[in-house]
């Protein structure tokens, strides 16, 4: 099921077919189908997307006149030291959840803007509750995690991060054992991207600090966990983001699922 409206599909193909004189950028919260939409759009135009880490890797124009480059952006810091060679690239979409005013701060930008996906129509798609469709709130990230988590516990990883960051009771090994099923550094992932939402400055060092103890092995896991269970958190609003990280794994948190990224 596509999820976006097709007046948005219209606007970013109109844009993307600008993608050679003019940088695209496309803005929305986390899991609104940004990155499957450009994609799909751009191979409907005969465009190969390459993405990549690091703007300043390229100078210019792509290597190739058919390949777009794809890239997420979302610091301000990372968006100042690499403005100047932003302005002069070509063939460029750039990804952003949080950069909301970038086509401000950049020349020659057109800019998209895509909004949370229905939960309606995620629940009728994805057969979710009521509750579990509430919980999503339109994030497609999450759908993985309340759909399709594996084994015989109802905990998901989403529930044992909702519990971690929300102070609620939890027996850490057993919490470490079921992150085991879905990957430590997928889990390490989560952890980083979320916790400056939830975690004190102090507690945020107390978890850098334990990232370096990686050689305790399992009781490093288990380190984690207890620091951010234990810590005083700063008042919940919500999960950032759901996204691995790229450099843990090349495919997204729900490629071959949901493919909407």
């Amino acid at each position: 099921m596509d999820f976006i409206a097709p007046s948005k599909q219209k606007e970013l193909r109109s844009a993307l077919e600008k993608v050679r004189d003019a940088v695209v950028v496309v803005c929305g919260p986390p899991g609104s189908s940004k990155t499957y939409s450009i994609e799909k759009t751009a191979h409907s135009l005969g465009l190969s997307v390459e993405y990549i880490e690091d703007i300043g890797m390229y100078r210019n124009m792509l290597p190739t006149r058919n390949t777009i480059c794809l890239t997420d952006l979302d610091g301000y810091e990372h968006l100042s030291k690499h403005r100047k060679r932003l302005e002069r690239m070509r063939n460029l979409v750039i990804e952003t959840r949080t950069l909301l005013s970038i086509g401000k701060m950049l020349p020659n930008v057109v800019t998209v803007n895509f909004g949370k996906v229905s939960n309606r129509k995620i629940q009728k798609f994805y057969g979710l509750s009521d509750a579990e469709a509430l919980q999503v709130d339109g994030n497609l990230h999450a759908i993985r995690l309340y759909k399709y988590s594996s084994g015989n516990e109802a905990m998901s990883i989403f529930h044992l991060l909702g519990r971690l960051f929300h102070s609620k009771a939890i027996d850490v090994s057993k919490a470490a054992e079921r992150i085991g099923i879905y990957g430590r550094d997928r889990f390490i992932g989560y952890l980083v991207e979320n916790c400056v939402s939830f975690m004190s400055v102090e507690d945020i060092c107390r978890l850098t600090e334990g990232l370096s103890l990686s050689d305790l092995g399992d009781m490093h896991l288990e380190y984690l966990i207890w620091v951010v269970a234990s810590s005083e958190k700063t008042g919940p609003k919500g999960f950032f983001s759901f996204r691995s990280f790229r450099g843990v794994r090349s495919e997204h948190v729900c490629s071959g699922i949901c493919m909407n990224r």
